[in-house]
């Protein structure tokens, strides 16, 4: 399944989280939603798993809660989305970054002729600069 790590339902924890309290509504619901929806913010993630860390926190989207059918990305046997445990927290930094890593990651794999090697996006995002 596809998984919206800040995700597309809203809260007040993710509107602080994601950088979009301080607008004004109708731009602050619509700007989060621009971030949600952004492949950057969007990885793999087992069903049973989507389905029990769905609108959470970023910390228990990441470890779940102590309760095995309440599981996080730690659970997760998908490498792209088991790369997120390296980050503290999840902003639109780290979304922008992962979207470009996306694109980079995409050409290189799929370029005629390519023999880059392709790293993960927490490799990646460590060599860049904001």
């Amino acid at each position: 399944h596809v998984e919206h790590i800040a995700p597309e339902t809203v809260t007040d924890y993710w509107h602080r989280y994601v950088g979009t309290s301080s607008l004004e509504e109708p731009e602050k619901s619509n700007r989060y939603l621009e971030y949600a929806n952004l492949i950057g913010n969007q990885t793999l993630l087992e069903f049973k798993i989507n389905s029990s860390i769905k609108n959470e926190d970023w910390e228990v989207k990441k470890t779940g809660i102590q309760d095995p059918t309440y599981q996080g990305y730690t659970d997760s046997s998908i490498k792209i989305t088991t790369d997120l445990l390296d980050f503290n927290n999840w902003e639109i930094t780290l979304i922008r970054n992962r979207s470009n890593w996306f694109v980079e990651t995409f050409l290189a794999i799929w370029s005629p002729n390519s023999s880059q090697q392709v790293s993960t996006f927490s490799q990646w995002n460590s060599t860049i600069r904001d």
